[in-house]
């Protein structure tokens, strides 16, 4: 599914309104679905990266509660690979590879933590990975 997405995203003007449209609302109404929650936003683009965000809330009533246990949370960026196809990643925060001083811009953009692509994983891979950090 993913996939499918962001080649439609490629075969367009490669713009972040597109980015929303084509791939961030549909895999975030995906992510919704298999969760069965009632309540999925989206937010970004932020910072260096242009982080895209998608929050998902088994119940509209819990908006805006990160703390609820049952809230999803999952940030995204995509980037370009050779050929020209974007992929989409999110960063492994377990893992710091202390590149950047604490205090630059890099680091506080979380660039010392490595992208992971996941744009070869299913809805449900995609889900256990953001669910992990």
């Amino acid at each position: 599914m993913l996939i499918d997405l962001l080649k439609k995203f490629d075969k367009g003007v490669r713009k972040m309104t597109n980015f929303k449209n084509f791939v961030l609302e549909p895999l975030s109404v995906a992510i919704k679905n298999e969760l069965k929650h009632e309540l999925v936003k989206t937010s970004g683009p932020f910072g260096l990266g242009a982080v895209t965000n998608i929050t998902s809330y088994k119940n509209k009533s819990d908006e805006g509660n990160y703390e609820c246990p049952d809230t999803f949370y999952c940030s995204l960026e995509y980037h370009s690979n050779k050929e020209k196809q974007t992929r989409l990643f999110v960063r492994d925060y377990s893992t710091n590879t202390g590149k950047y001083k604490a205090d630059s811009i890099g680091a506080m953009n979380g660039m010392n933590h490595p992208l992971v692509d996941i744009t070869d994983k299913s809805i449900p891979e995609i889900i256990e990975f953001c669910s992990k950090k």
